[in-house]
């Protein structure tokens, strides 16, 4: 669990898919500020999905410790509006979260991160 979320998107844009995702969330253990072992990767096509599932999957990161490796499995939210709607408004984006640990969303085309747009109603409370 060393890893953060832009060391874990460091990772995968070494692998070749720095312009495939369109959003990241590394969820956080905000006592232990260590990422909770999973997190949400939305790639741009299916095609993607496939090749980024090929690779990742089973991946041995280099930080991690003892046999530990990445398991690739479907999110129950699936698709990047979906995913963006889901986040925008969870407590997450709210104030009390660092931007480090609030999900990213990414222009493919470039590969460069867009500002997540403010939500549109106030964010659930969040049990920080």
């Amino acid at each position: 669990n060393k890893y953060t979320q832009r060391s874990l998107l460091r990772v995968f844009s070494e692998l070749g898919f720095g312009r495939c995702i369109d959003l990241f969330y590394l969820p956080i253990d905000f006592r232990s500020k260590t990422n909770l072992g999973y997190c949400f990767v939305n790639l741009v096509t299916a095609e993607a999905a496939v090749a980024f599932r090929s690779v990742v999957d089973q991946l041995k990161l280099p930080l991690s410790r003892g046999a530990k490796v990445l398991c690739i499995a479907p999110a129950r939210v699936q698709g990047f509006r979906e995913n963006f709607s889901n986040f925008r408004n969870s407590a997450v984006m709210g104030r009390r979260v660092a931007p480090e640990n609030q999900p990213v969303i990414f222009n493919p085309s470039t590969g460069s991160e867009v500002p997540f747009p403010p939500p549109t109603s106030r964010p659930k409370p969040s049990k920080l």
